[in-house]
């Protein structure tokens, strides 16, 4: 990258962490997320400190904290967590005694994953994460075969999100509330004949979900055991060919 380019890249990333253009409206409800791809890539770009100083991390931590849905704050155990933003009516900055919840405000796993991996990039160290309560809720999120749903009132279930509990587990360092054996059942049977891995079983290989199988095999310790070898060399294969 071209000194050019990567100033380019630093000022649009920081610009989105100032204020989303009307453009990204659409996108409100995942703004944790957003703010979760600003802060990493200006980490991967080497200007995370440079641009944030102690005050801007401060702010942005508030802010992801302030989205978390702790178990005294929770209208169900089922929605404790992370969600996307103040979309659903409960302003920021409130205070904590004037809390009010309500059947729809509730975390989304994307979203407790995002605000994890954020507040870790920007040296938060989850003092006050609710642990217990983010992993109950990830654990009961787990399906009967193996996926994981994005919330607690019904939504698609897929390999997207069995990564997300994964990599939620690994940052609490806490495997106590997801089958994991059922996890690699379900990882197995979405391998397709290429090498690749499909978000659903029977589904077509895609770069995305690879990925997500193959970091969450990686997460807990069991990629050896899903890949033997010439099955990883097919997988490899697959990904040089894309």
């Amino acid at each position: 990258m071209s000194h050019k380019s990567h100033k380019a890249h630093v000022r649009f990333f920081k610009r989105m962490l100032d204020g989303l253009p009307y453009q990204y409206a659409s996108v409100e409800s995942s703004r944790t997320t957003m703010v979760y791809f600003c802060v990493t890539a200006l980490d991967m770009l080497g200007a995370l400190d440079e641009i944030l100083k102690v005050e801007k991390k401060m702010e942005i931590i508030e802010w992801l904290y302030n989205n978390q849905i702790t178990s005294d704050k929770a209208f169900s155990w089922r929605h404790c967590g992370f969600k996307g933003g103040t979309f659903v009516g409960q302003p920021y900055g409130n205070e904590e005694d004037d809390y009010f919840s309500h059947d729809y405000d509730h975390s989304h796993i994307a979203q407790t994953y995002s605000a994890l991996a954020a507040l870790r990039s920007l040296g938060d160290d989850f003092a006050r994460v609710d642990r217990a309560a983010v992993l109950r809720a990830v654990g009961g999120l787990q399906q009967t075969n193996g996926s994981f749903a994005a919330t607690s009132d019904g939504s698609e279930c897929d390999m997207r999100f069995l990564y997300c509990a994964f990599a939620i587990c690994t940052f609490l360092d806490d495997w106590s509330t997801v089958d994991t054996d059922l996890a690699l059942n379900y990882i197995n049977s979405c391998k397709s004949f290429d090498g690749g891995f499909g978000l659903l079983p029977q589904q077509e290989s895609h770069g995305g979900s690879t990925f997500c199988a193959t970091a969450a095999l990686v997460l807990m310790g069991r990629l050896d055991e899903c890949l033997p070898g010439p099955e990883r060399d097919d997988l490899v294969r697959w990904r040089h060919q894309r």
